[in-house]
Order: C-alpha cells, then structure tokens, then sequence
C-alpha cells in the first residue's frame, strides 16, 4: 500500500479549541482507516481518508436528542423519577462541571417546578416546548436547560440589578414558555421602571402564552403614561394574535396620541385578523386614500 498527496483534502483548525476538540477523533478515523486499507492493494488518497473523518464526523453530530436516546419514540410521558435518573446518567460530568453541590439540588427542583409543574410525569409536549428550536439536537436539552438556569438567577436578582442589566435578563426569558417565566414577566408589567415594563411586555409577547389573564395584563398596559410601553404592547398583543383584545387596540389605534403607538396599534390589528381587526384596517386604508386625493 502507499499514500499518494493527490487530491489532498487539508483540514485547517482555526484555534486550539478546535484542534484539541477534533484532532483525536481524526487520529483514529486515520488509523482505523490505514488499517482497513492496508489489507488491500491499490492506492488511498489522503482526500479519501478525509472523507471518512468527515462522514464519521458528520454522522456523530447527527445523534438524536436525549429523550429518543434514552426513551426512544415515546410520545406519551415519562415518570420523573425515571427520567431525572437517565438524566444524571448521562450528564454527570457536566452537572459537576457547571453545577457544582448544591446547584444540581437546584438544577433539579428547577425541572420539577418549572417544566414538569410538580407532576410526577414528564410529559414529551413539555419537553418540546421547552427545549424549542434544540430539540432535535444531540445535546438540545441540556444546552437549554443551562441557558434557562442562569436565566433563572438573573431573575432572582432582577428587582435589585440596574435597569441595563436588568433589560437584557429580562429579554432572554422571552425564550421560554414555562409557567415560572411567565409569571416572573407578568409581574414585570407593573415594575416602576417603565424600561422594564416595555421588553417585559414584549417578552411576554415572545412566549406565545395567550391566556386570558396575560392578555388582560396586557391590555391594561395600553393605558400607561409610558408612549414606548403602549407601543410594545400593541407589539406584544400582535405576537400573540389576541382576539380578545381587538376592541382595546382600535381604541388605542383611534385615539393614543403619539404617532408610534398608532402605527403599532395598526400592525398589531394586521396580524391578528378577523372580522373586527379587518373592518378597522380596511378604514384606515380608505382614510388614507381619501387624505392623499384631498391634498393633490
């Protein structure tokens, strides 16, 4: 057997991260590979040897999730006590690494209170909803789960952290749909700090929880003093497509007196639809027609 350099596929690692991340398994790919061919006669590029590092590569990153790893198809639900198992199974490493003593009690009754509701199941649409664009990937869920933790004590601290860092933790809640978040936000809706109640009610409007007391949470923030709160909620009620509210946001469509909150208003009334919302588009469009003749 001999190696030729034609058609040499040469594979660059931008920093030692990286090569350290990627070099032993290109090692045994090689060797396992030079093995294989060295039974057999003939000549192997480095170009095919490569390949089978990329193919190997690429086939370890499609791994499934940890439910179809641990559970397989199951659609239905799973006894807590059996997932928090498979779980610590296989993340202990890592739940030693990130969440050192007493944090993992933490971690742990975080799961059970926010995504499981203290339900002694843990049910797939949960975990879904939960783990989000994540969840078809191999380590979707426990990325998320580190991701919503910290978010967890940032909230923890929000109502004594300064405005700036306050917006920004209260902005990436938005990402999740678990009941813990949602009423974390929902209080946020009357902090003082009009700042906070805007992405707050954006945020809200980003977790697509539609309920009737979040939607009339909603609503009463349409009458705030604060332009830019009104704004975000009309924006808010439009992510959420919010029938129920309709009536309130044509109000606020007709007679707020800043030009921006009318112009949400508007677009919320667009993506929510229906009879009522379509009527008061449809009116706008002719007034606008009727204000463009008459100044020609």
């Amino acid at each position: 057997m001999k190696l030729t350099l034609a058609k040499l596929n040469w594979m660059f690692f931008t920093n030692n991260e990286e090569c350290q991340k990627s070099l032993p398994t290109l090692v045994t790919t090689i060797r396992s590979s030079l093995n294989k061919l060295s039974n057999t006669e003939g000549v192997a590029s480095t170009y095919e040897v490569s390949q089978l590092y990329v193919n190997n590569r690429d086939s370890h990153e499609a791994k499934p999730g940890f439910w179809e790893r641990k559970f397989g198809n199951v659609r239905t639900n799973i006894p807590w006590v059996e997932f928090k198992k498979a779980f610590q199974e296989e993340y202990q490493r890592k739940l030693d690494k990130h969440f050192p003593g007493k944090q993992q009690e933490f971690l742990m009754r975080l799961i059970n209170k926010d995504l499981l509701e203290g339900s002694p199941r843990f049910h797939r649409e949960a975990y879904d909803n939960f783990c989000g664009t994540e969840v078809g990937k191999t380590h979707g869920f426990y990325s998320r789960l580190k991701e919503y933790c910290c978010s967890k004590h940032a909230m923890r601290e929000v109502f004594s952290m300064d405005s700036t860092v306050r917006l920004s933790a209260i902005q990436n809640l938005g990402k999740f749909k678990t009941p813990g978040v949602v009423s974390s936000l929902k209080k946020l809706l009357v902090d003082e700090d009009p700042n906070i109640r805007a992405v707050a009610a954006i945020a809200l409007g980003k977790t697509g929880t539609c309920t009737p007391d979040i939607v009339q949470a909603l609503v009463n923030l349409l009458k705030d003093e604060d332009r830019l709160v009104r704004e975000s909620t009309c924006v808010s009620l439009g992510y959420l497509q919010a029938q129920a509210a309709v009536p309130h946001i044509i109000n606020a469509w007709r007679n707020d007196p800043i030009s921006h909150v009318r112009e949400a208003a508007q677009a919320a009334l667009r993506v929510i639809g229906g009879d009522e919302a379509n009527q008061a588009v449809h009116i706008t469009q002719v007034l606008t027609r009727e204000m463009n003749d008459l100044a020609k």
